[in-house]
């Protein structure tokens, strides 16, 4: 069982890796993923005196840089969908879903703009992190409840979205708060 656990932080920690890599975020690797975990729900309940929230959206402390709000409201909201974490194609909604709300006009371009940005950060081609985004979208929709489609986006679905409206739908939530 410890080396169940012990698979799944290092497993976890290479895709934290792999997400930041290219992109001007500072995060420390930590290997206590449930430490980790425990103290970003704490500094973010607590309005630490001594942060302060930089225009790159992350938070500075005396200890520590932490990712606030966009990233991690953006995967819990994939995570309540049941989007599988494995498939490639949820690193890449997640950095499409990310630019969108930094450039709202991302939206209108996704296979000449969107995909190819995306693609560039990491080192693909556009064709497949098309691909990978419409096989994760697939692939959670076969499992997905449709209480939980109408929990999360207040509407029913009937049929399977496109990329672009699965993507919008996601970015809508955040970009409408």
């Amino acid at each position: 069982m410890n080396t169940n656990n012990e698979s799944l932080k290092k497993m976890a920690n290479e895709e934290i890796r792999k997400f930041f890599t290219g992109e001007n975020i500072q995060v420390r690797v930590d290997y206590n993923l449930e430490g980790r975990i425990e103290r970003i729900i704490l500094e973010n309940q607590e309005d630490k005196k001594n942060a302060k929230i930089e225009s790159n959206d992350k938070v500075e402390t005396d200890d520590d840089y932490i990712i606030v709000n966009k990233e991690l409201e953006v995967t819990n909201i994939m995570n309540k969908i049941g989007i599988p974490v494995r498939l490639k194609g949820y690193k890449y909604l997640r950095t499409a879903i990310i630019e969108i709300m930094d450039k709202p006009e991302l939206i209108e371009s996704l296979s000449k703009a969107l995909y190819p940005r995306i693609a560039e950060i990491y080192d693909t081609r556009p064709q497949r992190v098309q691909r990978a985004i419409r096989t994760a979208i697939s692939v959670t929709w076969k499992k997905i409840q449709p209480e939980v489609i109408k929990d999360i986006f207040g509407y029913d679905i009937s049929e399977k979205p496109t990329n672009w409206q699965f993507i919008s739908m996601i970015t809508d939530l955040f970009l409408l708060q």
